[in-house]
């Protein structure tokens, strides 16, 4: 079934255990009828997953809409009726300086898609050690690449 979440969603009351969402919401022009209508379709118990960009580019133009913080992640969930079961943020300052630097460079020619891959790469080799752990979490709050979330009805 193919259908425009940002509209009403043509399903039942209380019909699902989970609603999965990722990377979408920053797509939706009205956010807090999209939570109204996930709180609608889950059943009592009901958990939403998902994630959402912070510091990342603009995408899937015209329609990326909207960065949230953790505050207005929050106050939408809890608006309509939602738990927070968690919300953390996802990476810190060195990935998004790995994500940045990489879009930038990825169109070069003949180097550049290369350079950007071992760019994320070493990153992400860099945040699995310890001092680069520690940096990507103590940078993750003020400078937060996404969050995850999950919410519960």
């Amino acid at each position: 079934m193919e259908h425009n979440i940002n509209e009403s969603l043509p399903l039942s009351n209380e019909e699902f255990d989970t609603v999965l969402l990722s990377d979408v919401l920053e797509h939706i022009k009205e956010p807090r009828a999209l939570w109204a209508e996930m709180y609608r379709v889950l059943k009592p118990g009901g958990v939403v997953i998902l994630n959402v960009p912070f510091f990342y580019w603009i995408h899937e133009e015209p329609y990326d809409y909207h960065r949230y913080t953790r505050y207005a992640l929050e106050s939408m969930a809890t608006d309509v009726g939602f738990k927070i079961r968690l919300l953390k943020p996802i990476g810190g300052s060195p990935e998004i300086v790995a994500d940045i630097i990489a879009k930038n460079i990825v169109d070069l020619r003949w180097i550049g898609p290369g350079l950007a891959k071992f760019i994320q790469w070493a990153t992400a080799v860099f945040v699995r050690t310890t001092i680069g752990g520690k940096f990507s979490l103590s940078s993750a709050e003020r400078f937060p690449f996404g969050y995850f979330m999950i919410v519960e009805k």
